[in-house]
């Protein structure tokens, strides 16, 4: 009798065959990477747009100085603070880009009649 026959007519699964899921390490380690991946994702949103918006000259740090000032409404500034927002959605995306393509491996490499 084959193990699949086994496993069907006891409803006994042996611990060997039993697969961890989509990611490595269950469940938990696949909602801590959403979260951070989410985290990052407002992060660098949020470093990429608010250099630009309104507000930007408006808060604790732009009136620390007044030299301090002349620095924080400069464009070079702004653009420097964009390109880390811009840096951090670039490594979040190239994050899940790789842990796709490690699932679609991993699925592959199953076989259809796993």
């Amino acid at each position: 009798m084959s193990r699949q026959a086994t496993a069907r007519s006891t409803g006994h699964v042996p611990r060997q065959e039993l697969q961890a899921g989509p990611l490595a390490g269950g469940w938990r380690a696949w909602l801590k990477d959403l979260a951070l991946s989410v985290t990052g994702a407002l992060v660098g949103t949020t470093l990429l747009l608010m250099p630009w918006g309104p507000g930007w000259d408006q808060n604790y740090f732009s009136g620390w100085t007044p030299g301090w000032y002349a620095v924080w409404v400069n464009p070079y500034f702004r653009g420097a603070v964009s390109g880390v927002g811009a840096l951090n959605l670039y490594l979040v995306i190239s994050d899940l880009v790789g842990k796709v393509q490690r699932w679609w491996v991993e699925q592959r490499s199953q076989g259809p009649n796993s």
